[in-house]
């Protein structure tokens, strides 16, 4: 009987490809799949059986026009409540916009090494250090009468505490715990990272760990050459510890600053409440009260090249 079976139904292997559902696809979408496949058979049947009325094909049409109008207005309010509720989350919602478009990262290229990509971002910088090295001396205004930041406020447990519960969850892998069990042991660890921070801020010294940084490459276009290592950008990720002073010390240079009104106008990088939306729209603003005075309206954009490769540590220090 065995033998029998298995030279009429024989055993062969089959494999098939596992599609995950998309996120918007839900119980309603599924509903309306399962009664456009029923709509669908019906009408293979009326094929079959030679029945020339037309009312299985009308019912199918209608069925897929309502299955496909149901999961664009699924796509499309799944994604505008997402991408809505991320306003406020800049990094989550361009992650949001690369799902959207469909954009991947790609691997870095086995024929580069670290060695190489150092030795071309060396190389980079030394070549805008050696371009600018003619310049002219930078020029310096100096700040009013009684504006003056020669200390620093120490930092308090409750501050660090609140700024720990206000962190996302990642770190990087120079941190000693993860983010989340941080979090959850602030309260423990708060009078240690005062201190620590305290230290920093008093001396002016940033401990050599917390400088260390995992440098990953990121291809900038997937559509440039992946063994070129100019195709990459370089993202440094710091550890959480640092990050936290960098916003401590950041804190209290902004407060100062707005304190004395020595932010420019026009500053719109870097503060509250303003952001790149800020600047396009007083461009915008300027263009029309341009054209609605009857002038010509010129708009000149200036791009710079590896702007911050070409900040000279020294000037900096001198500013600040």
């Amino acid at each position: 009987m065995t033998a029998l079976l298995k030279e009429q139904i024989p055993v062969r292997r089959v494999s098939y490809r596992v599609r995950v559902s998309s996120l918007w696809f839900d119980d309603e979408c599924r509903t309306a799949k399962r009664a456009l496949r029923l709509s669908e058979r019906a009408v293979r049947r009326a094929v079959l059986l030679s029945d020339a009325s037309s009312a299985a094909a009308a019912s199918y049409r209608s069925q897929r026009h309502r299955y496909v109008t149901l999961l664009r207005q699924k796509e499309s309010a799944f994604w505008s409540k997402h991408i809505d509720a991320q306003q406020s989350q800049p990094h989550q919602l361009w992650r949001s916009f690369d799902k959207l478009l469909g954009r991947g990262k790609t691997p870095l290229s086995s024929d580069i090494d670290a060695s190489a990509l150092r030795q071309f971002f060396d190389d980079k910088v030394a070549g805008v250090r050696a371009a600018t090295a003619r310049a002219d001396e930078p020029l310096f205004t100096p700040a009013p009468v009684g504006c003056e930041l020669r200390l620093f406020n120490p930092v308090t447990q409750t501050e660090i505490i609140e700024m720990v519960l206000a962190l996302p969850d990642k770190q990087c892998l120079s941190d000693p715990l993860p983010t989340w069990l941080l979090k959850k042991s602030v309260n423990v660890l708060a009078p240690f990272l005062c201190w620590l921070f305290c230290c920093s801020i008093e001396h002016g010294v940033v401990p050599s760990s917390m400088k260390s940084a995992y440098i990953t490459p990121i291809l900038k276009n997937v559509d440039l050459d992946s063994s070129d290592p100019k195709s990459y950008r370089p993202i440094s990720n710091l550890s959480v510890l640092s990050k936290l002073l960098e916003h401590l010390v950041s804190k209290q240079l902004v407060m100062y600053l707005l304190e004395n009104d020595l932010f420019p106008d026009l500053h719109l990088a870097y503060r509250s409440n303003h952001s790149t939306e800020t600047a396009v729209l007083k461009v915008l603003s300027d263009i029309l009260l341009a054209l609605d005075s009857g002038k010509l309206a010129l708009l000149s954009l200036l791009d710079l090249l590896a702007a911050f490769d070409s900040v000279d540590h020294d000037t900096l220090l001198q500013r600040l």
